[in-house]
C-alpha cells in the first residue's frame, strides 16, 4: 500500500484517549465470551475447514485472527505496515500489502480478509489489490470485505470524519467492483455493530430514532426505488470461479 511521509495512523493513536472508559471495558468483556457480538464477520467463519489458509490484509492489532485462532484456525497470517499497534497475534507481517500479495504463490490462499481496509486505498490501487487476491485465491477461494456503508444514515460522517478515507461504497458499488475484477457468487449484506449501541446510553436516543427512519426508508424504496442497505457497514463476500473441465 501506498505510503506517505505524514503518519496520518500514529497522529489518530496518538489524539484517542488513553483513559479507559466503561463502554470499552464492556467493549473487551463482549470480546471475551462472545466476540461476533462485536466482529459479526466472526460468523461466516463458523462452517469453515480450519485446515484454510488465511490471510487478513490490514489487520490492525491482529484482534480479528486471535478470535478465529480461538475458533481452532491455526493457518492464520496478518499484514499490517503500521508498528505501533499493540499487537494482540504473533504471525504478524509488517509489510506493504501490494509488497506482500506480490511475494504469495498463485491459487496458494483459501481466504483473504480485508474489514475497513479498502475505502484507505486509492482506486487505482484498490482495485490492483483485489486483482492480486484473485489470482492468489485458489479456485473457490473466497474474499471478505468489510467497508463503510456511504448510505448508511451516519455514512457521510463515518466517510469524511477519516483523512484516509479515499474510496466511497455502496452496496451495489462494492459488488459491481467484486464483479469487475471477476469475483463470482457475490453477496453484500449489512453489518452492524448493535450491540454498541445497547452498551451505550448516549446512541440508545439514536438506536430509537434509526427504527423510524429505517421504516420511513423502506416506504421510500418501496415507492421511488433506492438501496435495501443502510447499515454503518457493508460485507461482501466473493469467491474465485472453479476451474473449468476441459
Amino acid at each position: 500500500m501506498s505510503q506517505t511521509n505524514i503518519p496520518f495512523f500514529e497522529v489518530q493513536n496518538k489524539t484517542r484517549p488513553n483513559s479507559t472508559t466503561l463502554k470499552e471495558r464492556c467493549v473487551h468483556f463482549l470480546l471475551k465470551i462472545r466476540p461476533s457480538l462485536i466482529i459479526p464477520e466472526l460468523r461466516l467463519f463458523k462452517s469453515t475447514s480450519r485446515q484454510d489458509c488465511i490471510v487478513e490484509l490490514g489487520c490492525g492489532d491482529g484482534t480479528f485472527l486471535k478470535h478465529l485462532s480461538k475458533m481452532g484456525f491455526q493457518n492464520l497470517t496478518g499484514v499490517e505496515y503500521v508498528t505501533n499497534y499493540k499487537f494482540n497475534f504473533d504471525k504478524i507481517i509488517h509489510e506493504d500489502i501490494v509488497a506482500y500479495l506480490k511475494k504469495v504463490p498463485s491459487t496458494s490462499v483459501d481466504q483473504f480478509v480485508l474489514l475497513d481496509v479498502l475505502e484507505h486505498l486509492e482506486k487505482k490501487l484498490g482495485l490492483e489489490v483485489l486483482e492480486l487476491i484473485f489470482q492468489k485465491l485458489r479456485p473457490g477461494g473466497r474474499i471478505i470485505v468489510r467497508v463503510p456503508n456511504i448510505m448508511s444514515w451516519s455514512g457521510q460522517f463515518n466517510q469524511y470524519s477519516d483523512f484516509t478515507h479515499n474510496m466511497i461504497f455502496t452496496e451495489d458499488l462494492l459488488r459491481n467492483t467484486f464483479w469487475t475484477v471477476g469475483f463470482e457468487s457475490v453477496t453484500v449484506r449489512g453489518s452492524e455493530k448493535w450491540i454498541k449501541v445497547l452498551i451505550d446510553p448516549r446512541r440508545w436516543l439514536g438506536g430509537i430514532l434509526y427504527l423510524f427512519i429505517f421504516v420511513f426508508r423502506r416506504i421510500w424504496r418501496l415507492a421511488f426505488g433506492g438501496p435495501k442497505l443502510y447499515t454503518s457497514n457493508i460485507t461482501a463476500v466473493g469467491f474465485r470461479p472453479l476451474l473449468k473441465n476441459s
